[in-house]
């Protein structure tokens, strides 16, 4: 069959004006004559390095024989722990009833367990349509901040922080501002600096208790503090408690649910770490506070999840079985225990000089920069020289050789 002059006419045009038009950058030809397909802008001040380019290259040199200790990644079952039979014989109970996609927000004997661990913590206006099961935290900070930023929003983040949430800050448009959690300040925020750093961009404040990296375990007052800077900016907050029952020499968790009260708050949690069933990839949300301020961001919340229709079916019926059943985590925990063990060796072949114990009663700068008593948690924490400091609102002041002693003699 013949073309017509039409269609003639249509490829001469065609050839004409060569290729569609390509946005400078997005391609580029390599020496075979190929074209190489770029990846996109926005991962680049991504960083993830704790399975990222330092990891692949640890491979490398593993690969060819050198020994490599590996202290960048929370894998219980990569050392040996493994997650109590309790949840096995849950999931296994269960396999019948796990072939069919799920609700999107989570089976709901699953997030009736979970509201009932957040009430009892004294989470307001916790219900069950205010849960949402994910495929582990990672997938809801990544949910809940697409759920939240506009291009350009801000997102106040600690550091050190979990490298997850710097990502997904960007990932979702949003622009990440760090506030310090310094080793002399036994990796405890300054709320004053904290509340700095706020401008009428800022959408959240982000907290990580207990606090990964660094272990720290935030005090009620400090929470208190930072509770009220929310409060006075109207930003959302959003607390990181994955490690909540992981705790030495008898610290206490305080959630901040319970701390923020009628405030928009986000406390996440999951089976990765206390339960040590990190492949499971369970973890969940639980959304408090006035439910009339975050109707809107609850739905949008739903919208989310329901579009990768359900969190893995089969591993959430580990949930119950984790919150309602007898705690294990202790008998690892506690002195005697492998992970207390592992802690105490590491703490005793540490340099003299760098360990430090605070004392309950240690001290705080006054404005008139003396030293007096005052209450305070006690505190381990790693020191760079052979003092003890305590930080006030706008100073630091050393404190008396008497109310600081240390684990063992200085160098």
């Amino acid at each position: 069959m013949r073309a017509t002059p039409d269609a003639r006419a249509a490829v001469h045009h065609a050839a004409s004006i060569g290729p569609p038009a390509v946005a400078p950058g997005l391609i580029s030809r390599n020496a075979g004559g190929g074209c190489r397909i770029k990846p996109s802008a926005h991962l680049a001040d991504v960083r993830y390095e704790i399975r990222g380019a330092l990891t692949r290259r640890a491979r490398e040199l593993e690969a060819a024989g050198r020994p490599i200790i590996k202290l960048n990644i929370g894998n219980p079952g990569r050392y040996g722990f493994e997650a109590p039979a309790h949840l096995r014989e849950a999931i296994a109970a269960h396999l019948r009833d796990s072939e069919a996609y799920g609700h999107e927000q989570g089976l709901d004997e699953a997030r009736e367990a979970i509201a009932a661990q957040q009430r009892a913590r004294g989470a307001r206006h916790v219900e069950v349509e205010r849960i949402f099961v994910g495929n582990g935290v990672s997938e809801l900070i990544d949910l809940s901040l697409r759920a939240l930023l506009q291009p350009g929003d801000e997102v106040l983040l600690p550091s050190p922080d979990y490298p997850l949430w710097s990502a997904a800050t960007i990932l979702n448009g949003g622009t990440p501002r760090h506030y310090r959690c310094l080793a002399e300040n036994g990796h405890l925020p300054d709320p004053a600096e904290v509340e700095a750093l706020v401008t009428p961009r800022t959408r959240a404040l982000v907290l990580i208790n207990p606090n990964n990296p660094t272990g720290a375990v935030y005090p009620r007052a400090l929470l208190e503090q930072l509770v009220a800077i929310a409060a006075r900016h109207h930003l959302l907050l959003l607390c990181d408690e994955i490690y909540d029952d992981i705790l030495y020499d008898d610290t206490p968790f305080q959630p901040l649910a319970e701390v923020a009260g009628e405030l928009p708050c986000i406390s996440f949690g999951g089976l990765s770490k206390v339960h040590r069933a990190c492949g499971y990839r369970i973890g969940w949300l639980s959304l408090s506070g006035n439910p009339a301020r975050t109707a809107e961001y609850r739905d949008a919340l739903q919208l989310l999840a329901a579009l990768r229709l359900c969190a893995n079916v089969t591993a959430q019926w580990a949930i119950p079985a984790a919150l309602q059943g007898a705690p294990t985590i202790h008998a690892l925990t506690a002195p005697g225990g492998r992970l207390h063990e592992a802690r105490r060796v590491i703490l005793e072949a540490s340099p003299p000089a760098t360990i430090w114990t605070w004392l309950p009663r240690p001290v705080r700068c006054t404005p008139s920069r003396k030293c007096v008593p005052t209450v305070s948690p006690r505190l381990t924490t790693t020191r760079s020289r052979c003092a003890c400091w305590m930080r006030n609102r706008c100073s630091w002041c050393p404190a008396p050789a008497s109310t600081c002693r240390p684990v063992a003699t200085c160098a």
